[in-house]
């Protein structure tokens, strides 16, 4: 339940904006001496005007009148004595006037530097608090702004840091104004650290959707979550917000969790192991190029994303059926699974998952819009005699002994078929450093080579044009470390140099080599997109967009262990000549039904246009802009996006 705000608060909050305590009791104690003024001089105007009793209400009265309206005297009549006395009261009504005046200029001044410097109080409801100011706030913007865009009322987001408060406001309104749907969202800024208490309750944390941290080392994560869960704590029947937070180091991960432990069914914090999901996305994106960008666009509120929907229009109308029979019966969406209260996500093969009442069901659509549904389900062309193509054997180049390179290695022999190869160079002292010794057997079991190259420093053209010679890899995968936020500037320029190399060692030999390289930064990852790498993972954005999208549905982080996992349904790029014949026009449901009679399911399709490959493209339309059912022709350099039990090796 969110926490309500009362009218007695809400005009205390208006009127704190025009004066602070301070100012008030200055005000108080200039009415009073101007209270006693006016009595104590009517007492004298009575006195010398003869009649104390019965003139006393009178003068008083026409003390204050003066006393309030300066410059009046001139209707003073009477005694000598009386308009003098008029006069001082006029008098002292000029200064009153004056010092009231400068009292209420003081206080708006000082309100409106407060502002200003963030220090406000913020009053809202159901907003996304983000805390921490740096490179990826504006990717965590850039997401809520997006997904703020076909929402009916305006949405509020309120960032903190311990920076200056006035430059921060200029780059956040100079970044909303170059985004066409930012009228949707209402962003505060605010001064203050995010791990002090008194500072994070400018920010509403009770009444928050969502919290979400964003730093830059793991010591102060944790500190904020600490902070964040013992203010939450403090209201636990008022509020249903939850902290959101990303650990780069493995070792820092058990802190985390126990800092945001509400002591009852620890649930205030949805904490992201960093480490451990860049290791799935490298393994998968190592062995099938241009994945990366799937993850990107699936984690993004750019075009598709994942939706857990429990309540629509239609949705009693999936009631009993399979996922591919709903499938077949929506127009602009793809179903993948179910979300059971009692066994979590759950994604199968497509004509054994049944969406059953009281389920929820989890979508790839472009927005959480009502769904659009065929009035019967859709008979799409069965396609018969097609396989999917198994991956071959091959070699993989592991350039980099960092603290994520152990998790890849464990996940790699679930991706590469046996007699495959894995060569992992760097410096010995970085291999004990980060090396497990019970590696070489987890390759030995699957029937995997697994070789180390002592390299004494692996960011030369020597070292690599030696590693390439030797190996002639078909796959190179390059790792860095999101561990130490001084080192990374360091790090992602290491890894531009080694590009460069490995695209002068292909010019000059012709050996195809597919890169796949982990950076730090965007900006970073956009120079190095001169030297023709096929994939990028840019960890600290991957992690703003994890964020983002949990801030909004705390259950897609059950959804993404799931696909990110080497147990149960991933993705992976498959020819579409393994389950549609080429050179044919093919609708989606058709397509949709192929996957599905393989113990697939369909996401989407990667196409090569003049001997490139254009973008991947998930839910592709079913039908085009004059509503008639829109056909697709795939060719042998084609690829479909699905989601899979396990790899086909051959």
């Amino acid at each position: 339940m969110k926490k309500k705000y009362s009218l007695k608060q809400r005009i205390q909050f208006k009127f704190d904006c025009i004066m602070s305590k301070g100012v008030v009791s200055k005000i108080g104690l200039l009415l009073i001496i101007t209270l006693l003024f006016v009595v104590i001089m009517g007492i004298l105007s009575a006195a010398v005007l003869g009649d104390l009793k019965g003139l006393l209400p009178w003068t008083s009265w026409k003390t204050l009148m003066y006393t309030l309206d300066p410059g009046n005297i001139d209707g003073a009549d009477g005694k000598y004595l009386y308009i003098a006395m008029m006069l001082v009261a006029t008098l002292y009504g000029l200064f009153f006037t004056a010092v009231l005046i400068g009292l209420i200029n003081d206080a708006i001044s000082q309100k409106m530097d407060s502002l200003a410097r963030g220090k406000g109080n913020v009053i809202a409801q159901g907003h996304t608090v983000i805390l921490g100011f740096n490179e990826s706030t504006f990717v965590i913007l850039k997401e809520l702004i997006e997904a703020n865009s076909n929402q009916k009322e305006k949405q509020a987001v309120v960032i903190m840091d311990d920076v200056d408060p006035i430059e921060m406001r200029e780059q956040v309104n100079a970044f909303a104004k170059q985004h066409p749907h930012s009228r949707k969202t209402q962003i505060f800024c605010r001064n203050g650290s995010i791990y002090d208490k008194d500072d994070l309750e400018k920010c509403a944390l009770v009444s928050s959707r969502s919290i979400i941290v964003n730093t830059q080392n793991d010591f102060d994560t944790t500190k904020a979550i600490l902070a964040c869960t013992s203010i939450l704590n403090e209201h636990p029947e008022d509020s249903q917000s939850y902290t959101v937070a990303v650990v780069y180091d493995a070792r820092n991960e058990d802190a985390a969790q126990i800092a945001g432990c509400d002591g009852r069914e620890n649930d205030r914090l949805v904490m992201l192991p960093l480490q451990k999901t860049l290791a799935r996305i490298a393994v998968h994106t190592s062995r099938q190029p241009g994945i990366s960008k799937v993850f990107t666009e699936v984690f993004s509120y750019d075009d598709n994303e994942f939706y857990i929907l429990d309540s629509d229009p239609s949705i009693d109308r999936f009631y009993g059926k399979t996922v591919q029979q709903i499938n077949m019966m929506l127009r602009a969406a793809i179903a993948i699974g179910v979300f059971k209260t009692a066994e979590g996500v759950v994604i199968d093969c497509p004509d054994k998952v049944i969406f059953e009442k009281g389920d929820k069901l989890i979508l790839l659509q472009d927005d959480d819009d009502d769904l659009s549904v065929e009035d019967s389900e859709f008979k799409p062309t069965l396609y018969d005699g097609f396989k999917v193509r198994p991956y071959d054997k091959c070699t993989c180049l592991i350039i980099g002994a960092r603290a994520i390179t152990n998790d890849v290695l464990v996940e790699q022999p679930n991706y590469f078929s046996p007699g495959s190869l894995v060569v992992l160079a760097d410096s010995r002292e970085n291999i004990d450093k980060y090396l497990s010794g019970s590696i070489k057997q987890v390759f030995d079991q699957a029937g995997i080579n697994f070789v180390i190259e002592e390299v004494d420093n692996i960011h030369t053209k020597k070292h690599i044009d030696m590693l390439m010679s030797k190996y002639l890899p078909e796959y190179v995968l390059l790792l860095s470390s999101s561990e130490d936020a001084d080192k990374l500037e360091d790090e992602d320029e290491d890894m531009i140099k080694v590009l460069l190399y490995l695209r002068e060692f292909q010019r000059v030999t012709g050996h195809k080599a597919y890169t796949t390289s982990q950076f730090n930064s965007v900006k970073n990852q956009k120079l190095a997109n001169v030297t023709g790498t096929d994939d990028f993972i840019i960890s600290r954005h991957i992690a703003a967009l994890l964020m983002t999208q949990i801030s909004q549905t705390r259950e897609l982080r059950k959804l993404f262990d799931e696909l990110l996992q080497s147990d149960g349904f991933e993705f992976y790029i498959e020819k579409a000549s393994g389950y549609v014949p080429t050179g044919v026009e093919i609708d989606m449901y058709s397509a949709i039904t192929a996957v599905s009679r393989q113990q697939r399911i369909f996401v989407g399709f990667r196409q090569m246009t003049d001997g490139r490959f254009e973008e991947p493209r998930l839910n592709p339309p079913k039908y085009g802009s004059d509503g008639k059912l829109k056909k697709y022709v795939f060719g042998e350099d084609d690829y479909f996006i699905v989601l899979a039990e396990e790899m086909p090796c051959s």
